[in-house]
């Protein structure tokens, strides 16, 4: 595999990752409980006066309600949490990509210290053999009638519906010739194929020293390969070449990342355990020049914990949402008409004390404070807000399933909130290519459309405008 087809294969992999966990479709009804925000200039102008109202942050909301129409059941107990009434800003923010040379370098050195670090433009030869072993499992139980995956027998009658790789060889034939041959026989093909590159492939002890420097046309970027000992992990940054933003990510690779048992539940930072571990990550990110980020929220499980770190101001944090209710912005023919720059986040997983992973999603910064207290609506109408629209969503009509509302909510559901926070949500102004931070009220929790609640991974379910309660979509941005 040459250069520039490794480099782009590693970041397709990348997107198809933010793709699923951004894609979590549910349309705001066509005729919505509450109007859809146009321009926003006035409110965002407007500044908190002493008398403000209470936000909430702070109080405890309970209310369960079953839907006669439904069956189903809302049910909330949780406190409010965010920022401040009269402290909650308004800010214009850009990309921040990553920079060649030095920057780069620092950030890798100081996160890897006394490592050996090298430009990673082609598979190794222990990439092959870890390859090599996976499809030797796979041959082998595909010539004993296993199951792929767990090596169970198949039963009587039944063949495993699991797709494998073709070989290079096998690329100029049509359908029908591969076709003639067994899949097997096809694996065996690519297997041995595997093993001839194998041959030919460097060490990851023969890879050149690290440049540090992003290039290319197609997706700028810089990949690298990072050792100690036995220890190694792989380090892609990515500045997008087709829409705004960049990404950092680091993997470890000798470690199985399926051992890695997180929650599906996100918690609060005043629950984090282990207070050293999250102060170490903060020294880390200080010395990376992060100082704008604070702790958001964390996915605490036995020996490994996932802290989700995003932008703060005047005590107001962009909310992080890993899998949210949204559209995706398209045309009449369904094609995606506008390569949105979506949130920004900085997510390190540490697993029995070492990073097992990282993802530093589109950086940014501010280009300027629009208002430093905007004027916000009390809780008490976002909370009407809420209820009526979330009752909309959770009793879905035979009118709304035949326009394609509720991906998620195609049936009755139940759904618990577990976190709501007043915090901040970039959005795309009207007609602009500029982006904000504005107040936002953000509803977190769990369904058991497909699942138990338990079972349920965590999603933001609805998104209010704090200034002037509309609806934001996560997936559009606005």
């Amino acid at each position: 595999m040459n250069k520039i087809i490794k480099k782009i294969f590693r970041i397709n992999i990348i997107l198809l990752t933010i793709c699923c966990l951004l894609c979590s479709c549910q349309p705001t009804p066509e005729e919505a409980v509450v109007s859809q925000k146009g321009d926003l200039t006035d409110k965002i102008s407007e500044t908190a006066d002493p008398g403000q109202a209470p936000t909430g942050v702070g109080s405890r909301y309970i209310y369960e309600k079953t839907y006669e129409a439904s069956g189903n059941t809302l049910s909330i107990d949780v406190q409010l949490t965010g920022g401040e009434e009269g402290r909650m800003p308004v800010l214009t923010v850009e990309g921040n990509p990553f920079e060649s040379g030095e920057p780069m370098k620092e950030i890798v050195t100081t996160l890897f210290p006394d490592y050996q670090i090298y430009d990673y433009a082609e598979l190794t030869q222990e990439d092959y053999d870890k390859e090599i072993k996976r499809f030797e499992l796979a041959l082998f139980r595909e010539k004993n009638h296993l199951d792929p995956e767990t090596g169970e027998p198949l039963p009587e009658g039944e063949e495993s519906l699991v797709g494998y790789p073709i070989a290079d060889s096998l690329q100029g034939l049509s359908r029908e010739e591969r076709n003639k041959l067994t899949k097997v026989e096809k694996l065996q093909i690519y297997v041995d194929e595997l093993k001839e590159k194998a041959t030919k492939a460097p060490r990851d002890s023969e890879l050149k020293p690290a440049q540090y420097k992003i290039e290319g046309n197609v997706i700028p970027q810089e990949n690298l390969r990072i050792m100690k000992g036995d220890i190694k992990y792989d380090v892609d940054f990515a500045n997008w070449a087709d829409r705004p933003g960049s990404i950092f990510m680091v993997k470890r690779m000798n470690v199985d990342s399926s051992l890695v048992k997180l929650p599906l539940k996100a918690e609060l930072p005043a629950n984090v355990k282990n207070l050293e571990e999250q102060q170490n990550i903060e020294n880390i990110l200080q010395s990376m020049g992060i100082d704008y980020m604070q702790l958001n929220c964390i996915y605490q499980g036995e020996d490994a914990c996932q802290y989700i770190y995003t932008r703060a101001y005047n005590g107001a944090q962009e909310d992080y949402a890993a899998f949210y209710l949204g559209l995706t912005a398209t045309d009449g023919d369904g094609v995606i008409a506008q390569n949105l720059w979506q949130q920004e986040y900085f997510q390190i997983t540490m697993y029995q004390g070492m990073i097992q992973d990282i993802t530093w999603n589109n950086p940014s910064q501010i280009v300027k404070v629009d208002n430093e207290n905007t004027k916000i609506l009390p809780w008490s109408e976002i909370q009407k807000i809420f209820e009526r629209q979330i009752g909309y969503m959770l009793t879905p009509s035979d009118e709304s399933r035949a326009e394609g509302i509720g991906q998620l909510f195609w049936k009755a559901s139940d759904l618990r909130i577990n976190r709501i926070s007043l915090g901040l949500m970039k959005v795309i102004m009207k007609d602009t290519n500029e982006y904000k931070l504005i107040p936002v009220w953000s509803f977190f929790g769990q369904d058991n459309l497909n699942t138990e609640l338990e079972d349920c991974p965590e999603k933001c379910y609805l998104t209010i405008n704090a200034m002037d309660g509309s609806i934001v979509d996560r997936g559009v941005m606005y």
